[in-house]
């Protein structure tokens, strides 16, 4: 008699879950099955406290890794529990923001929804509005301390156990799921880095040698820098090196209003990469970017980073820095090329 009340317990759950065409779905994984059920259904299930500890220890595939589900008896909540988890992101290319665990919290009364986001020491809570297909979010992640956050890596970036990290960071979200539709409003504050010893490391001009690379400084208001400023960094004189949203549009975002500040690197991001990391585009190497990047930014001008990323930048094979590239191409000194001759490097 128990077995068969269990089995018609699952038939009944499995038919309220199942999804129906068009349907915002996933698959469960019960027992060694893939079980496809409707995203809204399972959630209003797995929050109702009756029949919610059916639900524990259920493992949901995802794109961002394998969520387990954990019912909270005591607090009447719902704990989805990834680890490890993978962020992925269309702006820093391959590879992935991985995080060792991350835990969703979820309580519901009636439509509506609230709950954590917890990543290490790091928790950001959200409400929402739960419909027959979608739900509406709104994240806040209160003012954080910047090197909290960098901690959640201690071994992927090896500058956070000796770098000075300042500064605090908020962000509000809304999303719709599972549209993806995603708008974001970040603040920064008095973020600044300190103890990568890149003033030292720049002594010696860059990663081109002593022959190659010029003696003299290139002035700002010569036409190659202002070529490459206007061609590559047109806002160099005015940002502070970066744009926030490069580091927190994953793939969950619609990016396209954001393509005018994501569709290319800042002039120190660009000299940081050169001399300090490498071409590496993975989410960790960008992170890791961004301290030298906010310690060039704090030690040097902007006429000193200018200069040295065109002592230091590449200009077709073997030629490295704009004396080299002027001389290679146009048999002149980088400071006596004309203006046509600039634009075309």
């Amino acid at each position: 008699v128990l077995s068969i009340s269990i089995l018609g317990l699952f038939l009944t759950i499995k038919q309220t879950l199942k999804p129906t065409h068009g349907m915002w779905s996933t698959n469960l994984k019960i027992v060694g099955f893939d079980l496809p059920v409707a995203v809204p259904s399972l959630i209003w299930m797995t929050t109702t406290p009756w029949i919610a500890p059916l639900f524990s220890g259920v493992h949901i595939g995802t794109t961002l890794g394998t969520m387990i589900l954990k019912w909270d008896h005591s607090e009447k909540k719902l704990n989805i529990v990834c680890s490890p988890c993978k962020f992925s992101s269309s702006t820093f290319g391959k590879g992935g923001l991985p995080v060792e665990k991350m835990t969703i919290t979820l309580m519901r009364d009636k439509a509506n929804l609230i709950g954590q986001v917890i990543i290490d020491n790091i928790a950001a809570s959200w409400s929402g509005y739960l419909s027959s297909n979608s739900i509406v979010a709104k994240i806040v992640l209160p003012m954080t301390p910047i090197k909290e956050i960098y901690n959640i890596w201690p071994g992927l970036i090896p500058e956070v156990r000796y770098a000075s990290i300042y500064g605090n960071l908020s962000v509000v979200a809304s999303v719709n799921l599972p549209e993806g539709q995603l708008e974001i409003s970040p603040k920064v504050i008095d973020f600044s880095v300190d103890g990568l010893r890149t003033g030292p490391l720049l002594m010696g001009g860059g990663v081109c040698t002593q022959e190659r690379r010029s003696k003299r400084a290139l002035l700002e208001k010569s036409y190659i820098a202002r070529a490459v400023v206007a061609a590559e960094d047109p806002n160099f004189f005015k940002h502070d090196g970066y744009s926030i949203y490069e580091f927190i549009d994953f793939d969950i975002a619609n990016s396209a209003k954001l393509s005018n500040v994501l569709n290319q690197s800042s002039i120190t991001q660009k000299l940081a990469r050169i001399v300090f990391t490498d071409n590496d585009q993975s989410p960790v190497h960008k992170l890791r970017e961004l301290l030298y990047v906010m310690e060039l930014e704090r030690t040097l001008s902007k006429s000193r980073i200018l200069g040295l990323y065109l002592n230091n930048a590449p200009w077709g094979a073997d030629i490295c820095g704009a004396e080299s590239a002027a001389k290679y191409y146009f048999k002149v000194r980088a400071r006596h090329l004309d203006v046509t001759q600039a634009i075309w490097l």
